[in-house]
């Protein structure tokens, strides 16, 4: 049984969104069409999919972007009628966690659900954590990043001094206001959004630190 029970069909001409949708909905998928995602108000909070037709990569790419400005993230699949290895490549490499051809069936399209959901619920995971760190990291200062920044990469009060041309005593007052603008109790929770938000370190780097790297009560808040 799957989890995932909505799509919404983006992109492709009128004629192709009327077949795409017809086909699922002959099948009893719930199937949301429309030229561009942000015309898409609603979104459930779990069990949805965004299929999306493309004609270059860059098509998933501005999909990813009208998802990262309303902060909650759905899984892609791609599909094209261009029969293009190279087009589904660069989907791929732009985060499509697969690719269809066009014409495809519903029984082709399940047989995929089937064989990536779990990779597609941890990307969707990975990117809502993304956004709700980034939402959260805000109301610090430019400085206060510049900080926690060099705290990320650096991680000794001294190292940072030195390359911020503070002194570790301003160093140690940033490292309080930093937490309390996060309002969390310990600077290992504001690292930990650090990482999470991939604004500085490498996101490569939040995945090889993992959730259980830091104590689960680090991860709150």
């Amino acid at each position: 049984m799957h989890r995932t029970h909505s799509i919404f069909f983006v992109g492709g001409s009128i004629r192709i969104r009327a077949a795409v949708t017809s086909m699922f909905a002959d099948s009893g998928w719930q199937i949301t069409p429309a030229e561009h995602y942000e015309e898409i108000d609603i979104v459930p909070v779990s069990g949805g999919v965004v299929l999306c037709f493309i004609e270059s990569g860059r098509d998933v790419e501005r999909v990813q972007a009208h998802m990262s400005l309303k902060g909650h993230w759905l899984p892609i699949i791609s599909c094209s009628d261009k029969h293009d290895t190279t087009l589904a490549v660069q989907a791929m490499q732009a985060d499509a966690q697969g690719h269809l051809s066009w014409p495809f069936t519903v029984a082709e399209f399940t047989a995929m659900l089937t064989r990536i959901e779990a990779r597609m619920d941890a990307f969707v995971r990975r990117q809502n954590a993304r956004s709700l760190a980034r939402k959260r990291l805000q109301p610090l200062s430019p400085r206060e990043r510049d900080v926690l920044g060099a705290l990320a990469r650096l991680g000794s009060n001294k190292k940072i001094a030195l390359e911020l041309d503070l002194s570790p005593r301003t160093v140690e007052i940033y490292r309080s206001k930093i937490m309390q603008r996060l309002r969390v109790d310990h600077i290992a929770q504001a690292l930990w959004l650090a990482f999470q938000s991939g604004e500085f370190v490498a996101y490569e780097t939040a995945d090889a630190v993992g959730d259980g790297a830091f104590p689960e009560e680090l991860q709150e808040g």
